[in-house]
């Protein structure tokens, strides 16, 4: 895997992000695309959250150790790295946790902060995976078990997943806007 590429792959990525978090109105953040759904705000929260409270502490664990290195992806994990290069285009939805449901967030310049947080700490991490070849793994609730990586990559591969949900905010914000005309 070329860790340069896969930075760049997701600076691309992030870029979208933020490009269209300058656009949005703190109101936009409050916009649930469907009844039940998240907001726009909850959905910026999940991404930099998951990044940075998830992805990369796995990463670094699996730097610091070589446990686990002899286990495997599952097969959802394999398919998504090796045949898909991504996440299936389906809808993957969990119950309402504490522990899971993003804060609610209407604050744009917090998540602007957030996710040039999580470009930090992606940076910083390809910095280290190019210096440190070999790592551990550590499972992921869905994929098995991942080294650093593969956790690398998937960052990229989760912030691309969410675009289709962030085009379905997109058609709402502009029919509300239409519609206020």
């Amino acid at each position: 895997m070329n860790i340069t590429k896969t930075l760049n792959d997701f600076l691309k990525v992030l870029s979208l992000w933020e490009k269209a978090l300058e656009d949005y109105q703190a109101e936009h953040l409050k916009i649930k695309a469907e009844q039940g759904g998240w907001t726009l705000g909850q959905l910026y929260n999940h991404l930099i959250g998951s990044a940075l409270n998830f992805h990369i502490k796995e990463m670094e664990k699996c730097l610091a150790s070589e446990e686990g290195r002899n286990r495997s992806k599952n097969v959802k994990g394999f398919m998504s790295f090796n045949i898909l290069h991504g996440f299936p285009p389906v809808k993957i939805s969990v119950p309402p946790s504490e522990e899971y449901t993003p804060a609610e967030e209407e604050n744009p310049g917090e998540l602007a902060n957030g996710l040039k947080q999580v470009r930090g700490g992606m940076e910083q991490m390809a910095v280290l995976l190019k210096e440190k070849k070999k790592s551990g793994k550590t499972a992921h609730p869905a994929l098995g078990y991942l080294n650093a990586r593969e956790w690398f990559r998937l960052v990229e591969m989760h912030y691309r997943h969410h675009l289709r949900q962030k085009e379905s905010f997109d058609e709402v914000i502009k029919l509300k806007a239409e519609q206020n005309g």
